[in-house]
């Protein structure tokens, strides 16, 4: 434990170290006098699970990608336009036909170089064209 301590105190030191206070815990003891009884049972319930705390760490990571983080990157690549029924009105209860133009997503990842193409295939009911 003493080591631990050792450790934080001399991270603390340094001049990229970042502290940020979370006050989770006090802020809910503040906001449980200010609510109707039913509400006040519900946060009294998620006292149990909240603290307060230091957390401390770096200003910023360096980003270090993981099996996960790489399937999940998306190329840069253009998203076609389509049309689609937006809700509108009152309680969005209505509906009006809309073009949705298409798109360049992750344009800032693009190096210079054309977007990849995709050939699609167009559908009409349940025939192929």
């Amino acid at each position: 434990m003493i080591n631990y301590l050792v450790k934080v105190f001399l991270y603390l030191g340094l001049k990229d170290a970042r502290k940020a206070v979370c006050t989770e815990y006090s802020t809910a003891l503040k906001q449980l006098a200010m609510r109707r009884p039913k509400k006040q049972a519900r946060l009294q319930r998620r006292l149990d699970a909240l603290y307060d705390r230091v957390t401390v760490g770096p200003v910023s990571l360096l980003p270090s990608p993981t099996a996960g983080d790489l399937a999940t990157q998306v190329a840069p690549h253009w998203r076609r336009g389509h049309f689609r029924l937006q809700a509108h009105g009152p309680t969005r209860s209505e509906r009006k036909l809309i073009f949705v133009a298409p798109i360049l997503v992750h344009a800032d990842k693009l190096n210079d170089e054309a977007p990849r193409s995709k050939a699609y295939a167009l559908t009409v009911g349940s025939v192929r064209a």
